[in-house]
């Protein structure tokens, strides 16, 4: 019997061709396509949103969870959060929590976008979930990029779960809103971008990008080399793509080129305005803090280059010490050093990277918000690192994915503080035993009453004009503006818990009979007092 695509000839009037589903005779649909072939259809895609949903959650609740248990800090999350509320209230930015106008150290113009938020009522808590929730999207820009690069939507899975195991990624969450950290998500777009020739969206990301702090300028001008050095290509339209193919161009300039070259050139002014006019405008003439970090180089960016470039073995020594062997193991390591594959890409991270080697403090290690650039250079050299395996040697695709999902899992539970990881519980706080008699204390204050608070309560009472952390303002303790803080009589109240108190004597000299300060209340190590008056 004749067949019509494995149909009986005699029955083939029944079985009408159709096209996506669609009714082809009266009473007839064929091929429709169900729910479940929806969801096999949509897997990896529904998985990316899980996965990312499943992060934003999860870390979501471990961060609001940190506020409500006295888990938070001044440094960073009460500075950036007495800032935007002064902003708010159309006060002056000066943060009284280390003594120095918002702009006088880092540019973080990005923390503006959330001053209507903060009309609403907006803290610490909503300002930690949207830090949360914009680590927790960084998945998406690199699934995109993973598919284009390797034509598989499933292959393109291994880089973002690969992100949201990240060892660093996790602790950059811990340390609550920080604007480097906000600089991620931008800039992974801005990659995807420029790789689809989307140079109006590509601006964009990249001017996002550095709003959020002044030295995103680093990585973008890796960036704008990155782009002239490395072309990569979709499989499905090339094994092997001449450095020529598929671009346009612009009398005789390469489009991508010459926007490359835009971006790198637009990012060095930008950092020169910003660590030459904004940030000594704001701090008495002073250049930034940083500067001196890098004593041995250089006091200034272009002296720190020539000595890196003059002096090599410098950056050698320094670079072979056993304490940034383990950093380069932590941060290079969780990818399965795929990114080899495509150095040039890893030019966005380099200038970090090597910031963070010359540094002698928390930019030399990953439980910092110093490994954010890094992180975007090793990630988006890792998606192209596939997509040069897909080119190359497609069969070996699938061995350098499980190979990316084993390292991460792997650095994930050795050095992450995901609930996999090995040190999760002595990282994400529970409510303290004292808890109750500090919501008790905190609640005596008046809130627009100037505090002199532990460090761990600052972020509870950062919504004021003048707020210290003790020993400050008597005693300089990361006052940055002057050598003393000269503002004792600024201060209305006291709130100190015996676990953070970090200058005894002087507590007990300021309650004492006949001091400043009467205490009004005092149960389980929490001391709280108010100014005498007359």
């Amino acid at each position: 019997m004749l067949l019509l695509e494995g149909v009986p000839l005699a029955s083939a009037a029944t079985h009408a061709p159709t096209v996506r589903g669609r009714l082809t005779s009266p009473g007839t649909v064929v091929g429709s396509r169900t729910a479940t072939s929806w969801l096999v259809n949509r897997a990896p895609e529904l998985i990316l949103i899980a996965l990312s949903g499943t992060f934003f959650a999860v870390f979501g609740f471990l961060t609001w969870r940190q506020q409500s248990n006295f888990a938070t800090w001044g440094f960073d999350l009460g500075i950036h959060d007495q800032a935007i509320w002064l902003a708010a209230h159309g006060h002056r930015m000066f943060d009284t929590v280390r003594g120095l106008d918002y702009f006088g150290q880092n540019v973080n113009l990005i923390s503006l976008l959330f001053v209507p938020l903060y009309w609403l009522g907006a803290g610490p808590h909503l300002l930690d979930l949207i830090h949360t929730a914009a680590l927790s999207a960084g998945g998406v820009p690199l699934w995109l990029l993973t598919r284009d690069r390797t034509g598989s939507r499933w292959v393109a899975l291994a880089p973002a779960v690969a992100y949201f195991l990240y060892p660093s990624l996790s602790f950059m969450v811990w340390w609550e809103y920080h604007p480097d950290t906000l600089a991620i998500l931008p800039l992974l777009f801005a990659w995807w971008f420029a790789s689809r020739q989307r140079w109006g969206w590509f601006a964009a990301s990249a001017c996002l990008a550095l709003s959020c702090k002044e030295d995103v300028a680093l990585a973008l001008v890796g960036m704008a080399a990155a782009l002239i050095l490395w072309r990569g290509a979709s499989p499905r339209v090339s094994p092997v793509v001449p450095r020529w193919a598929g671009r346009r161009w612009l009398g005789r300039v390469d489009v991508q080129d010459a926007v490359a070259a835009a971006v790198g050139v637009g990012a060095v002014i930008w950092f020169e305005i910003a660590t030459r006019v904004i940030i000594p405008a704001n701090n008495a003439g002073r250049p930034p803090f940083y500067e001196s970090f890098f004593w041995s180089f250089g006091t200034t960016p272009t002296q720190v280059v020539w000595n890196l470039f003059r002096h090599p073995s410098r950056i050698a020594r320094l670079a072979t010490t056993a304490t940034r062997k383990k950093y380069f193991l932590q941060m290079l390591g969780p990818v399965g050093l795929l990114f080899v594959l495509a150095l040039p890409v890893f030019l966005i991270g380099l200038p970090q990277l090597l910031v963070n080697v010359m540094d002698q403090g928390e930019g030399l290690s990953i439980d910092s918000q110093y490994g954010a650039l890094v992180l975007v250079g090793v990630f988006l050299a890792t998606a192209e690192a596939l997509g040069y395996v897909a080119r190359r040697r497609r069969r070996w695709l699938g061995a350098a994915a499980a190979w990316l999902l084993a390292t991460s899992l792997a650095s994930a539970v050795g050095w992450g503080i995901t609930p996999l990881g090995n040190a999760f519980g002595s990282f994400w706080a529970s409510s303290p035993p004292y808890a109750r008699q500090l919501h008790r204390a905190l609640a005596l204050v008046p809130p627009t009453a100037g505090v002199s608070v532990s460090y761990d309560l600052t972020a509870q009472v950062s919504h004021r004009v003048d707020v210290f952390e003790f020993p400050n303002p008597w005693v300089n303790v990361n006052w940055l503006s002057s050598a003393v803080p000269e503002r004792p009589a600024d201060v209305s109240w006291l709130v100190i818990d015996a676990p953070h108190d970090t200058d005894p004597p002087l507590l007990a000299r300021l309650t004492a009979p006949g001091g400043p300060f009467q205490v009004v209340y005092d149960d389980g190590g929490v001391v709280a007092a108010r100014r005498r008056h007359g």
